[in-house]
């Protein structure tokens, strides 16, 4: 998952299931002004979000990202990356989200909407941290190890 999260900020765009697409599109439509809608990055038990992007343009369904592994994913929408790092849990867990039940924003999962003032919270603090690593940082050993996989795929059984 974490080399998806690489891909996706190299290639600028973003996907996930269609009913969470249906509701992205829904939101970059209704938004007055062209407000932004900000996107939150984690992975899946890595306790850390790894950045913070720009939803820029509505879903295309009739595209699609090679690289997912699973056939829910389809579709993708293009991003515009604003910080890419990574911030643990723990500076972010005392946001809480009145509109999910006042969980914590950590516990957060796929198209939960953020109002605008723990919104703007998260921002600052995303800004603010002071990280000495981010998703970028283990690029290398990913891509290595995808050659060889690819490699080992290729050989007859």
């Amino acid at each position: 998952m974490k080399r998806k999260r690489r891909l996706l900020i190299f290639q600028t765009v973003s996907n996930t299931t269609r009913l969470i697409f249906q509701k992205n599109t829904q939101e970059v439509q209704q938004k007055p002004g062209g407000c932004p809608i900000c996107l939150l990055f984690s992975v899946n038990t890595s306790g850390q979000f790894v950045g913070l992007a720009e939803m820029i343009g509505p879903v295309d369904f009739n595209k699609s990202l090679e690289y997912w592994q699973q056939d829910k994913w389809n579709g993708c929408f293009p991003l515009k990356w604003h910080i890419v790092k990574d911030v643990p849990n723990n500076v972010l867990r005392h946001i809480i989200l009145l509109n999910n039940e006042n969980k914590p924003v950590t516990n957060s999962r796929d198209t939960q909407e953020v109002l605008l003032e723990p919104g703007l919270k998260l921002i600052k603090l995303f800004k603010e941290y002071s990280s000495k690593t981010c998703i970028l940082d283990d690029f290398g050993f990913y891509e290595g190890r995808q050659k060889t996989l690819s490699c080992l795929r290729s050989l007859p059984p």
